[in-house]
């Protein structure tokens, strides 16, 4: 068991290494892993270990705007995203925050963040209609020169505002009806963005990461006991934007490719929802 832990001064290290090249008032993105990580020095009771990485991350981020993701999907078949009860989905740091920030948390629902330290307001806790268009969080991150981590992970949830922006055609654009709850205030919201064909054609490769890598605009580092895949945001948006104009099925496996090109041929391109559902 004591294979799994790992000091904290040695994390400190790792991120000093990984933070002297961003500036100090630009916003971070931390999409962990903790079970890869590593425990922080001893173990203990689940929530003290979580307070330890809360703890972690405000040191590292010195004072800079941080957000942890705190998806949450329920909201696609209730509904109803009520931001103190509907946790978040993507593991225990996800969950940990979500429980303990309601009211740093945006208000969009699905794909939502806690974000400590935005006294400026450099965020928006509104609802945004499009989760990945334009003044999407993911939006703002991008344009406030912000950065991306990946915690031993590669689940790279920000390559949707890139297909959003651009915009690809194997997602089709749907509606989500329902009403945002927050102690006694209610909202009626409607969301958009690009899913999925139901027929699971759709697959990603990581080629974006791996010629992220060889290009320099993704790069790769220990962290604790994993390693983290991280890059600047506009940067890699550039960069996957230049080979989408390129080949628009860049991101997909090659047997995703294929399945994309059979389905198009029978309902046309790009899929709508009229003709995929």
């Amino acid at each position: 068991m004591t294979d799994m832990l790992v000091s904290r001064a040695n994390l400190l290290k790792d991120f000093e290494v990984l933070f002297k090249t961003i500036p100090t008032n630009v916003p971070v993105v931390f999409h962990t892993d903790l079970a890869k990580i590593g425990v922080i020095d001893k173990f203990k009771r689940p929530n003290e270990m979580l307070q330890d990485f809360e703890t972690l991350f405000d040191e590292v981020a010195t004072g800079r705007p941080y957000l942890i993701p705190t998806f949450n999907y329920d909201f696609g078949s209730s509904n109803i995203f009520n931001l103190k009860k509907d946790l978040g989905q993507i593991g225990s740091l996800s969950k940990y925050y979500s429980k303990n920030y309601p009211y740093y948390r945006t208000q969009t629902p699905m794909f939502n963040f806690v974000i400590k330290n935005n006294s400026s307001g450099l965020f928006s806790l509104d609802t945004i209609l499009n989760c990945f268009g334009d003044n999407s969080t993911f939006d703002t991150v991008r344009k406030a020169g912000g950065y991306i981590f990946m915690i031993g992970n590669t689940r790279n949830t920000y390559v949707h505002h890139v297909e959003e922006m651009f915009p690809i055609g194997y997602r089709y654009t749907k509606l989500f009806k329902g009403k945002v709850v927050l102690d006694c205030t209610e909202k009626f919201v409607t969301l958009e963005f690009r899913v999925r064909p139901m027929n699971g054609v759709i697959h990603y490769s990581e080629i974006d990461i791996t010629d992220g890598i060889k290009e320099g605009v993704v790069k790769e580092n220990k962290l604790g006991l994993t390693k983290v895949i991280w890059f600047k945001a506009s940067e890699y948006y550039n960069f996957v934007q230049d080979r989408l104009r390129k080949d628009e099925l860049y991101l997909l496996t090659q047997e995703s490719q294929q399945s994309v090109r059979k389905l198009s041929s029978k309902v046309g391109y790009p899929f709508l929802i009229q003709n995929c559902e």
